[in-house]
């Protein structure tokens, strides 16, 4: 299984490799590093590529460098050690808050904006287990409300 860590608002390790990928690096770059064609579509007019293989989301921006990562079910995604996506969201969240982090929750899930990342699932529903990690870059403030 895959395994991917956060490293606070710089971007993903996608393990040892193909390596990390980072916010402002350029689409091209990403995609070599990724070595796949990715589906590619648009959403809220943001150019974005899908890599089936990597389970990944990616969003540019105007200048088609890397914005926004969504990470879907597959990989194993950990921050500071605590697996982020797949265990149930009541153990996620309390990791998280055991490690001193504080996020704001809405409906689809918590988001560590300071941090530049969100955990999504169901937190009214503790038998929902966590379904997508978004890691996003300086500056982002995400609600996760308008899910």
């Amino acid at each position: 299984m895959k395994r991917y860590v956060i490293h606070g608002r710089e971007g993903l390790d996608l393990g040892p490799a193909p390596g990390p990928i980072a916010f402002g690096q350029r689409r091209a770059e990403v995609t070599a590093l990724l070595g796949d064609d990715p589906a590619v579509f648009r959403m809220e007019g943001r150019l974005r590529d899908y890599f089936h293989r990597w389970s990944l989301n990616l969003s540019y921006d105007d200048a088609e460098r890397l914005e926004f990562v969504a990470v879907e079910l597959g990989p194993e995604v950990h921050y500071r050690g605590v697996p982020l996506l797949g265990p149930p969201y009541e153990d996620v969240h309390a990791e998280l808050t055991a490690l001193g982090l504080h996020g704001v929750e809405g409906k689809a899930g918590i988001a560590f904006n300071d941090l530049g990342f969100a955990v999504l699932g169901a937190p009214d529903d503790p038998l929902v287990h966590t379904w997508g990690v978004e890691i996003y870059p300086p500056g982002t403030e995400l609600d996760l409300d308008d899910y």
